[in-house]
């Protein structure tokens, strides 16, 4: 659909398969293991399941660059589309974490008309979990759709002996999908030959 309109889709971290591919990770923290470095150019949106009272909870880490959830290759002035891997890390107990690679999500932000013009490593910033705002080249950046995309079985499990049950990949889907509002910005339909 993108390129109906002489777009493309930037795709943060597809060039890296795996975590391990990326930055150190910290299972203490849950977060990566050098905050300023890993954040300057985010490859995974790290954000942390908690198992509480039975129920999946999602949050943000409360660390450096946290909302930093993606950057891409803007220069072209093209870019009408981008996707940030989310990959969780999973709260066993007080300062142990487990990074669960095998669960993945894709967090795609629609633009339209194309993002301005930025870098070959563009980020973007300050995301607002609880409004839905999204900071790109230093001003809130207008979306035209959000979408929270599943990449595994919603009955697939993970278990570990520190915690009390399993949980199934749908439960941490929702809690996700809670966590994240979005806010796209108000259009009226627009055809390519629309002036």
């Amino acid at each position: 659909m993108l390129s109906e309109y002489d777009l493309e889709l930037r795709q943060c971290g597809s060039k890296k398969k795996t975590l391990h591919d990326c930055k150190p990770t910290n299972e203490t923290t849950g977060f990566w293991d050098s905050p300023t470095d890993a954040s300057n150019k985010p490859l995974r949106w790290l954000l942390h399941l908690e198992l509480v009272k039975d129920r999946v909870i999602a949050r943000v880490p409360n660390e450096h660059g946290a909302r930093r959830i993606a950057f891409a290759n803007t220069a072209q002035g093209t870019s009408g589309g981008v996707t940030t891997r989310i990959v969780p890390a999973i709260q066993l107990r007080e300062e142990k974490f487990v990074f669960y690679e095998t669960w993945e999500w894709l967090l795609l932000y629609c633009f339209l008309p194309a993002l301005p013009a930025g870098s070959s490593g563009q980020l973007f910033d300050k995301f607002d979990e609880t409004s839905g705002s999204l900071t790109y080249m230093g001003k809130e950046q207008q979306y035209i759709a959000a979408s929270l995309i599943t990449l595994q079985d919603d009955d697939n499990e993970f278990s570990d002996p520190d915690l009390p049950r399993a949980i199934k990949y749908s439960e941490a889907t929702e809690a996700i999908a809670k966590l994240i509002h979005i806010a796209p910005a108000d259009t009226a339909p627009v055809g390519k030959d629309t002036e």
